[in-house]
């Protein structure tokens, strides 16, 4: 057996050991409380977070993306937004909390929907 394939085994067994015990990544188990039954739509994967980081920044391509960096399990962790319509929407600030749908992106998330967790809606930039 090759130096490469034991590091690959060790490595995979590390992941299943990870994969028995520690709560999902991303759900609000992990990453803070659980939003109110009440606040998610139906059929929506919702999970709540504290904006600690936001900022817009263009793309290579030419496009926008938005960054909202969160604490989870005590690590930094930043979903990228590249929804325009969510962009001119929202500008969360620091220490609110949202309550977002993700969608797995490379090895993260992008978020496909985000509202206050509070249902004020104060974060919106007024046009």
């Amino acid at each position: 057996m090759s130096n490469m394939q034991r590091f690959i085994l060790e490595l995979e067994r590390i992941v299943a050991e990870m994969k028995k015990t520690s709560p999902a990544p991303f759900s609000p188990a992990g990453g803070g409380r659980a939003p109110a039954p009440s606040s998610p739509p139906a059929g929506g994967d919702w999970v709540e977070h504290e904006c600690k980081y936001w900022a817009i920044k263009p793309t290579q391509k030419g496009g926008t993306m938005g960054s909202f960096g969160t604490s989870v399990n005590g690590e930094k962790v930043y979903f990228k937004c590249f929804d325009e319509a969510l962009l001119m929407k929202h500008d969360p600030s620091k220490g609110t909390r949202w309550l977002l749908k993700l969608k797995p992106w490379n090895d993260t998330f992008t978020i496909q929907d985000m509202k206050p967790a509070d249902g004020g809606g104060d974060d919106e930039i007024p046009f």
